[in-house]
């Protein structure tokens, strides 16, 4: 007989300010696969504050015997797993439940490490519009002991819910899990399920097979300093005025106007600053990307990349973290810390296509290894 499982469909909900991240991904094609390979032996949990995706919802609905709770707060999903005696509790946002404290087995995915590997960077003040917030962030940004505070407070708060007694760890990179292994030296590694994230089948074909006669470099998620967008229009900017990539622009997603200032850009009419777009749209833009540059200052896994792959997309990827794991040999990598170096690989992806052609290749191939599975169904439903 299956276990009672209550999934966390908080996961899988997005608010206004963030709509789309690598966790709900994960958590929605989760979801989906689970349902579509018939298992019905758990419920699902939402909270009222946050958006619900309607066409999970409609998933869910057109499944017989999955039931919705509805919840305020956090507290009433360990009395729901308690009233109504599920076996086990499974989140791939696990580091929302810190407080969790059930005898009932809590099968947690931990994506990385982020907060603890990067508290902090030079350039996040760049990020804040306002003076005041501007100003403090530029006063931490000079201050080793704060950022070492920093630090410690991300330790502090994740190693309550490393403590959690009957616990099962999944994550999605084996950098993540030697990541684990370092900070909490008290942790089995035979404990820590690496489960790659499955393709995820965006598109049913990838049908760009001329991507050289594209015009412009996608970037996304320009409103994050972690993925570290600013840095790169820097590098962008300066080949600009140096009057190369002269028959191309840049194209980046998730900005607003609170987001960094773009007033000390050179050539602002070679970028087209987009806000958080539909799925569709995304897919559009990705299909019709010369390049893709991925420059994340750290990441669990790194989805994005692969997406463009998917395409026939060349990437140009930061070295950071779990980026090389994920990416392989199909991408072209630099420091993400460095304005130079990014943009040594960039030129190198735009003016040499036999390397522009290679990392085409080997990108299809890199996209294709990362099939759909089953592991990580049979590893929470089974």
């Amino acid at each position: 007989m299956k276990q009672r499982i209550l999934f966390d469909g908080i996961a899988t909900q997005s608010t206004a300010e963030v709509p789309f991240h690598g966790g709900g991904d994960y958590a929605k094609y989760v979801l989906k696969k689970a349902i579509e390979l018939g298992y019905r032996n758990f419920d699902i949990v939402f909270s009222r504050k946050m958006i619900v995706d309607e066409n999970i919802k409609n998933l869910i609905n057109a499944a017989d015997g999955i039931h919705i709770y509805y919840i305020d707060a956090l507290k009433e999903v360990y009395a729901i797993l308690e009233t109504n005696k599920y076996d086990c509790f499974y989140s791939a946002l696990a580091h929302i439940h810190k407080e969790y404290d059930l005898n009932i087995l809590f099968i947690m995915v931990i994506h990385g490490m982020r907060s603890i590997e990067l508290p902090w960077d030079e350039y996040r003040y760049k990020y804040y519009r306002g003076v005041l917030k501007r100003l403090f962030a530029f006063i931490i940004t000079k201050s080793n002991i704060l950022q070492k505070y920093l630090k410690r407070k991300h330790i502090k708060y994740m190693d309550g819910l490393i403590k959690v007694k009957n616990k099962k760890i999944i994550t999605d990179s084996q950098h993540s899990k030697y990541a684990l292994l370092y900070y909490f030296p008290k942790l089995n590694a035979r404990d820590i399920s690496v489960l790659y994230l499955p393709n995820f089948e965006f598109c049913e074909k990838i049908d760009n097979v001329d991507a050289q006669q594209n015009t412009y470099f996608l970037m996304i998620s320009a409103n994050r300093w972690e993925k570290n967008i600013y840095r790169a229009v820097e590098a962008f900017d300066i080949l600009f005025s140096h009057n190369q990539l002269t028959d191309k622009h840049v194209v980046i997603t998730g900005y607003s106007a609170a987001c960094w200032s773009t007033r000390k850009i050179k050539n602002k009419d070679k970028f087209e600053l987009l806000p958080y777009i539909t799925e569709s749209q995304l897919e559009d833009l990705y299909r019709r990307a010369f390049a893709f540059v991925y420059p994340s200052l750290n990441e669990g896994f790194g989805l994005p990349p692969l997406r463009a792959m998917q395409y026939g997309i060349p990437v140009i990827a930061s070295s950071a973290t779990s980026i090389p794991e994920v990416c392989g040999d199909a991408a072209i990598y630099f420091d993400p810390h460095s304005v130079g170096d990014l943009a040594n690989r960039i030129l190198q992806v735009t003016y040499d296509p036999a390397m522009y052609s290679l990392l085409v290749k080997n990108g299809i191939r890199q996209y294709q290894q990362y099939h759909t599975t089953e592991a990580i169904i049979k590893e929470v439903f089974d």
